[in-house]
C-alpha cells in the first residue's frame, strides 16, 4: 500500500449497496483459469455503466452484451470484480472500451518487453480483427493499453497473489459473484441480464463518509464518472445545500 493512501474494508451489505447507488461507471474484471496448452490464466477488463443496485444487501443487476468477450468468460466463471474510476481516468476508460479482449490481453504486463513489433501477442488463443477499424485499434494497443495495471483487491499497488485483480488508480474495489445470468426465456436477444452480489469491498478512506455511510469524495478528491454516451462523461458531485454565503 502506498504511504498516505489508506483503504478501508466494508463489511455490511448496506455499505456495499451504497457504493452502487449512483450507478457509477465501472471497470469489470473477469478471469479465466489456465487452459491446456497455455502457461498462464487469462484476465480481461471491460467498461460497465448499465448497472443498478437491487436491494440494500449488496445485490445488483447489469446488462451485458452477449457478444462481449467478458460475457464468454463470465458464463464460465461467475466471479468478477468492479473497480470504480474517477475524473482524470476518462482516456483510460475509453481505451479499455475501444477494443475487445478477444484480440489479446489489454494489460501491458502480459507482454515481454523484448517482444518485437511483429511478435505473437500472447499465449492465449485470440481471434483476428474482422474490420479495418478493429485492425487499427488492435495495432494501436498491440502490447496492451498504456497505464492499465492490475492491483490486488483493496490496494494501490502490489503483486497479485491470486487471480483476483482490480485496476490501479480506481477508488473502490468490489469482489462480486453472478448468481443468475438470465438466458431463458430470452429477455433481450442481444444482452444478458446478470443478477449479482458483492461479496467484499474496499474503498479509499477519503471516499467514504463513515458517519453517514456514504460513498462520496472528500473535498479536493476527484469525483466518480457517469457515462452520457458517445465517449462523453459527467461526474457525481455532492449537491450544495448550504444557504448562499455560508
Amino acid at each position: 500500500m502506498v504511504e498516505g493512501t489508506q483503504w478501508i474494508e466494508l463489511f455490511d451489505g448496506k455499505q456495499f449497496s451504497r457504493i452502487l447507488y449512483t450507478n457509477p461507471v465501472c471497470l469489470l474484471g473477469t478471469f479465466k483459469e489456465k487452459q491446456k496448452g497455455q502457461d498462464r490464466a487469462f484476465s480481461n477488463v471491460m467498461i460497465l455503466s448499465w448497472l443498478t443496485a437491487t436491494n440494500n444487501e449488496g445485490r445488483f443487476m447489469f446488462s451485458l452484451n452477449r457478444r462481449r468477450h467478458s460475457a464468454s468468460i463470465l458464463t464460465v466463471n461467475p466471479e468478477f470484480t468492479l473497480s470504480i474510476p474517477v475524473r482524470g481516468m476518462e482516456d483510460l476508460v475509453c481505451n479499455v472500451g475501444s477494443i475487445s479482449g478477444s484480440f489479446g490481453s489489454k494489460f501491458p504486463s502480459d507482454y515481454t518487453p523484448k517482444l518485437s513489433s511483429d511478435a505473437t501477442r500472447t499465449q492465449v488463443a485470440r481471434k483476428e480483427p474482422s474490420s479495418n477499424r478493429e485492425r487499427k485499434k488492435d495495432k494501436r494497443f498491440s502490447h496492451g493499453i498504456p497505464d492499465l495495471k492490475q492491483v490486488p483487491l483493496g490496494e494501490e499497488e502490489g503483486n497479485l497473489e491470486d487471480r483476483i485483480f482490480c485496476i490501479a488508480g480506481t477508488v473502490a474495489h468490489l469482489r462480486c459473484r453472478a448468481y443468475t445470468i438470465m438466458d431463458e426465456p430470452v429477455i433481450d436477444c442481444d444482452h444478458y441480464l446478470v443478477l449479482a452480489e458483492v461479496k467484499s469491498a474496499f474503498v479509499k478512506e477519503s471516499y467514504w463518509d463513515a458517519k453517514k455511510n456514504l460513498f462520496r469524495p472528500s473535498p479536493g478528491d476527484q469525483p466518480c464518472l457517469k457515462f452520457f454516451g458517445s465517449q462523453q462523461f459527467g461526474y457525481v458531485v455532492k449537491q450544495n445545500t448550504e444557504p448562499d454565503g455560508k
